[in-house]
């Protein structure tokens, strides 16, 4: 920590090597955290490639989160990673990836079959995804994808794993009518973890005016308790002064 302000060129060659002598994992996330502010360095880019295929799971995702992964040269460490032991290293992976090459979409999302991930956060990834190319593409099928992502964000499922779906469609960017009844039982519930994500969610909607009838349609013809009128107000009405 005590070179936390000098120079990458300065302590460069005494972070490499006080790496590989480290046992102490959280100094080793901070060698990774600190020579991560150079992306253009060979030499630290050797290091990282290293770095990505560490046995330990958190030394990879800090290389995943820190480090210019999206470059050429990791292409083969990121599919690699798609058989991680860790699932967010699984998700990160796969979204870099689908980004970053996204003509082989297809093949990275079936590589993750049937990988449901923590919370679904696999499973989840791969219906965003997937739904988000095949639009690129013009491929309808891209609609059971996102139904998929609607259902899981229903009540069927807890709350944690909601929130990641839901998160998920705001993401895509694409309201079906379907999604109305999920999202909005999100809003009224009584976790705050849950109706927080909901209630941003269905603020991004209505801020796109190609939405913002369908959610006042629906928003106007159901019946609203005291409660969950009150959960609704800030989106809907002005509060009475």
């Amino acid at each position: 920590y005590a070179m936390r302000d000098s120079s990458i060129e300065s302590k460069k060659d005494a972070l490499l090597k006080a790496f590989d002598r480290e046992e102490f994992l959280y100094s080793k996330l901070n060698i990774i955290n600190q020579l991560a502010k150079d992306s253009t360095d060979p030499e630290i880019e050797k290091f990282m490639l290293k770095a990505i295929k560490d046995k330990h799971h958190q030394v990879r995702r800090e290389v995943l989160q820190n480090y210019g992964v999206k470059r050429a040269s990791f292409k083969s460490s990121l599919i690699e990673v798609l058989k991680d032991t860790s699932y967010f290293n699984i998700k990160t992976a796969l979204e870099i990836l689908c980004k970053t090459d996204s003509n082989s979409f297809k093949t990275y999302t079936d590589m993750t079959r049937p990988l449901l991930g923590f919370n679904r956060n696999i499973e989840i990834t791969r219906h965003k995804i997937l739904a988000r190319e095949m639009k690129r593409l013009n491929d309808q099928n891209y609609n059971k994808h996102l139904d998929s992502l609607i259902f899981i964000a229903s009540k069927s499922f807890e709350f944690r794993t909601r929130v990641n779906a839901i998160e998920a469609i705001d993401e895509l960017g694409e309201l079906k009518a379907s999604f109305l009844p999920v999202l909005f039982d999100g809003c009224v519930s009584f976790n705050g973890r849950l109706n927080g994500p909901a209630k941003a969610t269905l603020k991004n909607f209505m801020s796109k005016a190609n939405y913002t009838s369908l959610i006042e349609d629906y928003y106007k013809n159901h019946a609203w308790d005291k409660y969950q009128r009150a959960k609704l107000m800030d989106a809907f009405e002005k509060p009475k002064k």
